[in-house]
């Protein structure tokens, strides 16, 4: 029924039996109502959510949306994502303003947010991650707003091209066993192998220093001074040796066994009494004399 006293409310209209609640989208502020005409459209700036709403002045649109007439809830129109706006009542999807360069605007922003690190927002930037560094190139701070302010990789290290889940906000050290003298590179291929002849123990590099220790010889790509040693049966005579064909084979009446150096702590040994030592033999292979 309408009512026990025969009125029909506001917010709907009656047929005389049923009360009929007005739609979402509009309001009736008028009570006695017999006919779903009545029933007016949410003006623009404010939106009516319930059935059977009477009065719409509360509800005013917020900020990051506009309500054009008829609109049903707060959150039906956001400002698209790359703008904003910070009024309420707004009416059309002129109010939603460029988001500023140097900041981000998701769908429905009433204001920017800062650029986060790894990336630039030009103006009108949808994403936190719609534009990252490029390759060569990091950024540690909040508020870039083009590439060129992106940081240049500095020599000894390596920055790939950033993406939409990785940012690039700090440089990569060159592993151990590799340099880099150069800035502005991208990929860690571009980390050059260590010199034959020397080794390279630290990340970072960005030159070589390091010589090979006596005894021992440094392939390309060496990490460590003492990583391949000079053959049992033969010695290192220099800290330039890049393969173990250049360690030099032991002399006749010597003993050599593994790393075998002149001045480096563990020179050849003379041959054991009862034994004799032609050339190349090393500890483990002196001969006994019969």
């Amino acid at each position: 029924m309408c009512s026990h006293l025969g009125v029909c409310p506001s917010g709907g209209w009656c047929d005389g039996q049923t009360f009929f609640l007005c739609p979402r989208g509009k309001y009736n502020p008028s009570n006695n109502s017999g006919s779903p005409d009545v029933c007016k459209v949410c003006p623009p700036g404010y939106f009516c959510q319930n059935s059977g709403t009477v009065d719409y002045t509360p509800h005013v649109c917020p900020v990051g949306y506009y309500c054009p007439a008829a609109t049903k809830y707060p959150q039906q129109f956001p400002c698209p994502a790359g703008t904003y706006n910070g009024n309420t009542t707004q009416t059309s999807q002129a109010a939603c303003k460029p988001c500023p360069a140097r900041e981000y605007c998701i769908a429905g922003s009433s204001k920017g947010t800062a650029c986060p690190p790894g990336y630039y927002c030009p103006e009108g930037t949808s994403a936190r991650n719609q534009f990252s560094c490029p390759a060569g190139t990091y950024n540690d701070v909040f508020g870039l707003m083009n590439y060129t302010e992106c940081k240049t990789c500095p020599a000894g290290h390596y920055c790939p091209d950033g993406s939409s889940t990785e940012a690039n906000i700090k440089p990569i050290a060159c592993p151990p066993g590799t340099y880099n003298p150069f800035e502005n590179v991208g990929h860690v291929l571009n980390c050059r192998p260590c010199t034959a002849g020397f080794y390279c123990p630290r990340a970072g590099q960005v030159n070589v220093t390091d010589a090979c220790f006596e005894g021992y010889y440094c392939p390309n790509g060496t990490v460590s001074g003492s990583q391949f040693p000079c053959p049992s049966g033969s010695y290192g005579n220099g800290t330039d040796l890049t393969a173990a064909e250049q360690c030099s084979i032991c002399p006749r009446g010597k003993s050599c066994g593994w790393a075998t150096g002149i001045v480096n702590g563990n020179p050849w040994q003379p041959c054991q009494p009862g034994h004799f030592c032609p050339y190349g033999k090393s500890s483990l292979q002196d001969h006994i004399f019969s």
